[in-house]
């Protein structure tokens, strides 16, 4: 939740991260292996090339005994069985952090093979070097070039595919508008992006970023491990790295606008609770459900809720003082408060000065700028008229009793009074700051 310039409004910010388990990811992607390559050099481990050369027709998996169907050398197609191996990979982000470790791949024919990971969300197809002259039960170290990386994690991204949002705004919450982050709503997919009326719910469709921020989660435990270190001229080193989980980090992103509608019945104002919790009667929930579909293509179709948000809202009680010239309160007085609040509500309420007090309430309004108006006067009193319209007194007679004029104090968040009796005047109810609820 984000706070607005104006009280009572707020944004909302949804966003989905995707969590990047590599070993899963290594366990089910794509690969190609080659019998001889041109590819001889070590240093190349973990970076991008254009494609796996050499004598084709050897088929890679993550499952021992996998039935793979590829093309030989010729290009013809043929069935194959990954039964030899394993070898394993560790493997080391280019901000030398460990994502995987003693990943497992098989492959259908020879020893000494170089197996290359297939890059198919982007075209042309591109390759990455996992392993040169790869035998049975040995083990590949890597370090992934910054370009290997990123390709890796687009690629991953794929195996969960966003489908659609569902949203329903809370029983006193008024939708304002969908607005976009980073382009990633399409407002000419109106089929998909679109807020039902009737029932109050948003309806999203997200788009991926082709290129989200990783950021890698530790885990606490450590391995060392050699590789070539592609950030310093290809050097051999060994170092001990962290072992990490990976999270693609906003990969679809929406923002929209809500207002708390602070007049529907019921509504308690936080006033009097500033430091309410998500339990209290005063914290309302934006949302009655906001709930994500996307398809796995490990398990299929699945939905994700988003924690639900609640915020609070103010309204104000406008408090005047009706007195005469020497500051004695006066009863009776009428007064009659117009104007529009923030919510674009437009007031009339009428008050009359207590005979005590000669107080003046009016309760519940939202902030904005308001006109009070003193419609009738104290018995005794007159209302003043306005300058342009004041005549000379008329000295009083036995028959012409003179009346007296009466005044009018406003509350303290407003401008002091002018010198002189006015009957109207303008009262300017500030904003105060916005507050939203913690989640807990």
């Amino acid at each position: 939740m984000i706070p607005t310039e104006k009280e009572n409004e707020f944004w909302v910010y949804l966003s989905v991260d995707y969590r990047q388990l590599f070993a899963e990811y290594f366990a089910t992607a794509s690969y190609g292996a080659t019998t001889s390559h041109n590819y001889h050099d070590s240093k190349l481990l973990g970076t991008v090339v254009e494609g796996a050369t050499g004598n084709e027709g050897v088929g890679v998996s993550g499952t021992q005994g996998a039935t793979l169907h590829i093309t030989d050398k010729h290009g013809n197609p043929i069935t194959v069985t990954a039964n030899n191996g394993p070898c394993y990979f560790t493997i080391v982000s280019s901000d030398y952090k460990l994502i995987a470790e003693n990943v497992p791949l098989y492959w259908s024919q020879a020893q000494n093979v170089t197996i290359y990971l297939e890059i198919n969300s982007v075209s042309p197809k591109k390759w990455i070097i996992l392993g040169q002259s790869v035998k049975a039960n040995g083990h590949q170290y890597l370090m992934l070039s910054q370009e290997a990386e990123q390709l890796i994690m687009s690629e991953a991204l794929q195996k969960a595919s966003l489908d659609y949002l569902t949203d329903t705004m809370g029983d006193y919450i008024e939708f304002l508008g969908m607005s976009t982050v980073e382009g990633d709503l399409d407002r000419s997919d109106t089929a998909n992006n679109y807020y039902d009326e009737g029932t109050a719910t948003l309806h999203w469709k997200p788009v991926l970023k082709e290129n989200p921020t990783i950021d890698k989660v530790e885990t606490g435990e450590e391995v060392t491990v050699s590789f070539y270190d592609h950030n310093n001229g290809d050097q051999l080193r060994t170092m001990t790295v962290k072992k990490t989980v990976s999270w693609a980090m906003n990969v679809a992103e929406l923002l929209y606008k809500v207002r708390l509608d602070v007049e529907k019945a019921g509504f308690d104002s936080c006033a009097d609770n500033m430091n309410s919790a998500v339990s209290d009667p005063e914290s309302y929930p934006v949302n009655d459900s906001a709930v994500l579909h996307y398809f796995d293509a490990d398990s299929g179709s699945k939905t994700a809720s988003f924690p639900v948000p609640h915020v609070r809202g103010l309204l104000y009680d406008l408090k005047l003082k009706k007195v005469d010239q020497a500051g004695a309160p006066l009863g009776g007085a009428a007064f009659t408060l117009t104007g529009r609040g923030n919510d674009k509500t437009d007031y009339t309420l009428t008050a009359v000065s207590d005979e005590t007090t000669g107080e003046i309430v009016f309760e519940n309004l939202p902030w904005g700028d308001y006109t009070v108006s003193e419609t009738k006067a104290p018995h005794g009193y007159t209302i003043p008229l306005p300058r342009s319209r004041r005549r000379t007194p008329i000295p009083p007679s036995p028959r012409r009793p003179m009346t007296k004029a009466s005044s009018w104090v406003r509350s303290s968040t407003t401008p002091s009074p002018a010198a002189s009796p006015t009957p109207t005047a303008l009262i300017r109810i500030p904003m105060r700051s916005a507050t939203i609820c913690p989640l807990a």
